[in-house]
């Protein structure tokens, strides 16, 4: 199962040196062949949309070729959302700020962001949370699961605190000198 698991999660193909290493003395070379083949076998056997194959120097899973013009497909139809540098600044304050105003967003950057905002809520990645209570009755923003799911967080909890983002901030201009 340790075998199938690192083959399913490595981006690369996986040599024997590396089951190796990932087992230590533990294992025996002939003990990962074994592995290794046995889970080639059932794969084979099982005649199913997966397969193990020997490329690179390692051994990788992948899709069977026959379906490939479906991953294709799949993926040109997943178009990845590719955002500017005002938008990722608006959706950061909305994710930290939320339920945040147009208002208040504005007067963070400095700038209208009406534009960028009408974006955003086209691209589900926020949407109305509910009107301010008083004069005007403002549009109170907030994230999506859209937003989430786009920059790979489980909930609003796993962004980055504040403190930390200053430390980055720190790296980056240490690198930039």
């Amino acid at each position: 199962m340790i075998v199938e698991a690192v083959l399913f999660a490595a981006t690369n193909p996986v040599s024997h040196e590396q089951l190796l290493d990932l087992f230590g003395q533990k294992v025996s070379r002939e003990q990962v062949a074994n592995a290794l083949s046995s889970l080639w076998e059932q794969y084979e056997k099982a005649n199913g949309a997966l397969q193990i194959v020997e490329i690179g120097g390692g051994f990788k899973m992948t899709t069977r070729p026959q379906l490939s013009p479906w991953i294709e497909k799949f993926f040109t139809k997943r178009r990845k959302l590719s955002l500017s540098k005002a938008s990722l600044e608006v959706v950061s304050i909305v994710a930290y700020q939320q339920p945040v105003t147009i208002s208040q967003i504005d007067y963070v950057r400095g700038v209208d962001s009406a534009g960028v905002v009408r974006g955003l809520l086209k691209l589900g990645l926020i949407t109305v949370k509910g009107r301010k209570k008083g004069p005007g009755r403002a549009l109170l923003l907030g994230t999506t699961d859209k937003f989430l799911d786009h920059f790979g967080l489980s909930s609003l909890d796993a962004l980055p605190r504040p403190d930390e983002l200053a430390n980055l901030s720190d790296i980056s201009q240490m690198l930039d000198e």
